[in-house]
C-alpha cells in the first residue's frame, strides 16, 4: 500500500485499540459498509480494509484537524533541514588554515575523506555480508541509535493521546524500511552539503586573501610529504595536467624556510579530491537511498492484521454483524431482548444479528470462560442496569475481563436506563439519573471505553400508555 495509505491503516488501528476523541461509535461499522459499497464485491479484503481506513482517517480529521499531522510525512522538510545545516557548516570551517597559510597536507579534509571512506568501506562490507542490510543508514551502530531516537520520539509525540502514542511507536516500527532510506538520504545529502560548503568557503576565502602553501612538520620530511601528495592529490594533478611538486621543491615550501609557494593550483587540487572522494560518492548514494525511499512510499510492506483481514472479509460479503450481548448483574425480558437490536443500531452500523446470553450474575467475572464468545462476534454488547451503583470491584472487573477476552475495538458498554425510569419520577429522577449516569461514565472510562445509555422499556411503556 502506498504511504498514505499505510499511516492512515494504522491511525485507524490505534484509535480502534483503544477508543478515545475524536472516535465515535459506529465510525467501525459505517465505515465497513461503506468501504464495500465504494470498493464492490469482488474487492479483496486488503482492498476494502485500506478504503475503510482512508474513510474513517478522514472522518477523524474533519473533528480533529490536528490529526493531519499524522497522516503527512515531514521527511522532505528534514532533509532540506540538513542539508541547510551541513551547508552552513562547510561554509563556517576553516579548512583551508589561518593566517594566511595552507598546509599542502591540509589536515581537515584529510579528516573528511577518511570519515567518507571509512563511511563506504562499512557500506560495502554490509553489502557482501549474506543476508545484510543493503540499506543501512552508513553502519548499523549508527542505523540503530538515529531509528531508536526517531521511535523514542514518535512515542513521546503522542503526548497525552494514547491513540497517538501507539500510532507514532506502531509507524516508527511498521515503516522502518521507509525510514532508513529516508535516514540514509538525509545523511548522504547532507555529507555532500558539508564537502560543497567547504570548498566554497575554500574559493571565497580565497578571493579576498591571498593564501600560500607549504608545510611544517616534526615527523615527516620532504620525501615523505611528496608521497604522501601523490596519494592524496596525484588524480587531482592528472585532470589539471599540472605536476605535482617533487622532494626540492617540497623542501622549499618549508614555512620555516620561507614563506611557501602560490596556493592557487592547491585549492583546485583539493577541491576536485574532495569533489571526487566525497561529494559525488554521497550524492550518487543520497540519490539511491532517495529513489528506494519513493520506492517504499508507493509501495510499503505493511500487512492487515487477521481482525482487519476478517472485517473486511464480512463488509465485502455484506454479511450482517455478529452482536452478542452479555447482560451483566440484571433480569433481562423479552421485551427488552425485542428492543436491543433497534436500540443498538444506532451505535453499530448496518444489519445486526443479535444474540443474547442468559444473564450473568455478580462475580462473572472471576470466570471468563464460563461465558467467553466463541467464535467471536463482531461486537460484544455489555450491558449493565443504571438503576445499579457502579463498582469498580464488579462491574469494572467484568468489563476488563471482556477487553482480555475480545479487545477494545469489539467492546461496547451499554447501560438500560429501564428500570430507573420505572422506579423514579419527575425532578428527582431526572436529577439522579444525570448523576448515576456520570458515575458510570467514569467507572467505564477507566477501562477506555465510553459508556451507551438505552432505554429498553421505552416502547412497552409507550403502548401500554405508561
Amino acid at each position: 500500500m502506498t504511504e498514505q495509505d499505510a499511516r492512515a491503516l494504522l491511525l485507524v488501528r490505534a484509535f480502534e485499540s483503544g477508543p478515545a476523541e475524536p472516535w465515535r461509535d459506529g465510525d467501525a461499522a459505517w465505515a465497513d459498509a461503506e468501504a464495500a459499497r465504494i470498493e464492490g464485491a469482488a474487492a479483496s479484503p486488503t482492498a476494502i480494509a485500506v478504503r475503510r481506513s482512508r474513510l474513517i482517517a478522514e472522518r477523524l480529521v474533519a473533528r480533529a484537524p490536528a490529526l493531519q499531522d499524522a497522516l503527512r510525512s515531514s521527511a522532505s522538510a528534514a532533509t532540506a533541514a540538513a542539508v541547510g545545516v551541513a551547508v552552513l557548516f562547510g561554509l563556517a570551517a576553516d579548512s583551508i588554515g589561518s593566517g594566511g597559510r595552507i598546509h599542502v597536507l591540509a589536515p581537515p579534509l584529510v579528516a573528511l575523506i577518511a570519515w567518507n571512506l571509512a563511511v563506504y568501506t562499512l557500506l560495502v562490507l554490509r553489502a557482501l555480508r549474506p543476508g545484510g542490510d543493503r540499506d543501512e543508514v552508513g553502519g548499523g551502530a549508527l542505523r540503530r541509535r538515529v531509528q531508536g531516537a526517531w521511535t523514542a520520539w514518535a512515542g513521546r509525540r503522542g503526548g497525552s493521546s494514547p491513540p497517538l502514542g501507539r500510532f507514532a511507536i506502531d509507524w516508527a516500527q511498521q515503516g522502518r524500511a521507509l525510514h532508513a532510506a529516508r535516514i540514509a538520504t538525509a545523511l548522504h545529502a547532507a555529507a555532500a552539503a558539508l564537502a560543497c560548503g567547504v570548498l566554497v568557503s575554500m574559493y571565497a576565502r580565497g578571493l579576498v586573501f591571498d593564501f600560500r602553501a607549504g608545510w611544517d612538520s616534526t615527523f615527516l620530511d620532504a620525501a615523505d610529504v611528496e608521497r604522501i601528495v601523490a596519494l592524496l592529490l596525484g588524480p587531482a594533478a592528472a585532470l589539471t595536467a599540472t605536476p605535482l611538486p617533487d622532494a626540492a621543491a617540497l623542501e622549499a615550501m618549508r614555512f620555516a624556510s620561507g614563506g611557501g609557494a602560490g596556493a592557487r593550483i592547491w585549492i583546485h587540487w583539493w577541491a576536485l579530491t574532495v569533489g571526487g572522494l566525497v561529494i559525488v560518492p554521497r550524492a550518487l548514494l543520497a540519490t539511491r537511498a532517495a529513489w528506494r525511499a519513493r520506492t517504499l512510499a508507493r509501495d510499503l510492506p505493511i500487512e492487515i492484521s487477521a481482525d482487519e483481514r476478517r472485517r473486511a472479509a464480512r463488509a465485502g460479503s455484506a454479511a450482517p454483524l455478529a452482536v452478542h450481548v452479555l447482560p451483566y448483574g440484571m433480569a433481562f425480558t423479552p421485551q427488552q431482548r425485542d428492543a436491543i437490536e433497534p436500540a443498538l443500531a444506532p451505535f453499530v452500523d448496518g444489519r445486526l444479528r443479535v444474540t443474547v446470553s442468559a444473564p450473568l450474575p455478580i462475580g462473572a467475572e472471576d470466570d471468563p470462560q464460563s461465558w467467553r464468545i466463541d467464535p467471536a462476534p463482531d461486537v460484544a454488547v455489555l450491558l449493565f442496569a443504571l438503576v445499579a451503583t457502579p463498582e469498580r470491584e464488579t462491574h469494572g472487573a467484568f468489563i476488563d475481563a471482556a477487553l482480555r477476552c475480545h479487545g477494545a475495538a469489539a467492546c461496547r458498554v451499554v447501560v438500560d436506563e429501564s428500570a430507573f425510569v420505572e422506579r423514579f419520577t419527575g425532578k428527582v429522577r431526572e436529577q439522579r439519573r444525570a448523576e448515576r449516569r456520570d458515575a458510570w461514565r467514569a467507572l467505564v472510562a477507566a477501562s477506555g471505553l465510553e459508556a451507551l445509555f438505552v432505554d429498553l422499556g421505552a416502547g412497552a411503556r409507550g403502548a401500554g400508555g405508561g
